[in-house]
């Protein structure tokens, strides 16, 4: 239930203390920008125990469901085709180039962030990067009026991206936003959905927070946020956003965002799960 909880999480002797507020709303499905990303099922499906002659068919097709459930837990689908998408780069971005491309057709315009994106730009895909870098996308999007987020290979795994993070000349972690298994606790049976949730890299889980920054402020303006149409949720970001490449990397700022979208969210009434914080 909605309201204020406390308690201490333990690590070895030391106590921390915490307190938790559960907010009384729902971030809805259809509140997150588009996210998609290249997935190499045959890769997977190795990796995963499933492939060759000798596996069921309908191991196959647990494992699939599975993996899609995990790739939809990050509000993430996969394998669209780039055919037909409107893809920019975050460096070859134009964005009054590209708002009259929506205005004049109604289709959505992309932003592919690439290893070739170096800073500063925002790039959830290099690994040694500030954590904001992955999480603030999506609120560059936000302003920027972008629809949709693709990445083209989360799960480029030819060389084990555990001990060779840069494997293709590019940057660390370029290419894979998930890792195969190393252990006994995943990928160690197909039939079994236990066995079959994906890895997350630390940038994956991030970019995760910002789409649902982006779920927030949805949330407060109760629409996709509309090109030459200043919102609410404009003046919260421009807080600590100045531009693409300019922003806090503090993230007292998000923290700030959320805290005014729940301030307000008591009015919107067609929602009901419960996001939460914690201090």
């Amino acid at each position: 239930p909605a309201g204020l909880y406390a308690g201490t999480v333990g690590v070895g002797s030391l106590q921390i203390p915490y307190t938790l507020e559960v907010w009384d709303f729902s971030l809805p499905d259809f509140a997150y920008p588009d996210a998609s990303v290249g997935f190499d099922w045959d890769a997977v499906l190795t990796a995963y125990g499933a492939s060759g002659s000798g596996v069921s068919p309908a191991c196959v097709t647990q494992l699939e469901s599975d993996i899609l459930d995990s790739l939809a837990g990050y509000h993430l689908s996969p394998n669209p085709d780039p055919a037909e998408m409107t893809l920019y780069t975050l460096t070859n971005y134009e964005v009054q180039q590209a708002q009259a491309f929506q205005l004049q057709t109604g289709r959505p315009v992309w932003w592919s962030f690439t290893g070739w994106d170096k800073p500063p730009f925002a790039n959830p895909g290099v690994i040694d990067r500030p954590g904001m870098d992955a999480r603030i996308l999506p609120l560059l999007a936000w302003l920027d009026r972008v629809d949709g987020l693709y990445y083209a290979q989360a799960v480029d795994w030819d060389v084990d991206p555990w001990t060779t993070p840069y494997s293709n000349d590019l940057s660390n972690g370029n290419g894979f936003l998930f890792y195969p298994s190393n252990d006994a606790t995943v990928g160690y049976n197909p039939c079994m959905a236990g066995s079959n949730r994906l890895i997350p890299s630390i940038r994956v889980e991030l970019l995760r927070e910002g789409l649902e920054d982006y779920a927030y402020l949805y949330l407060l303006n109760q629409q996709s946020p509309g090109i030459g149409i200043e919102n609410e949720g404009d003046l919260l970001l421009e807080a600590f956003i100045s531009s693409r490449t300019a922003f806090s990397r503090i993230p007292t700022g998000i923290d700030a965002l959320r805290q005014a979208v729940a301030a307000g969210a008591d009015s919107v009434d067609w929602v009901t799960y419960l996001p939460f914080i914690t201090r």
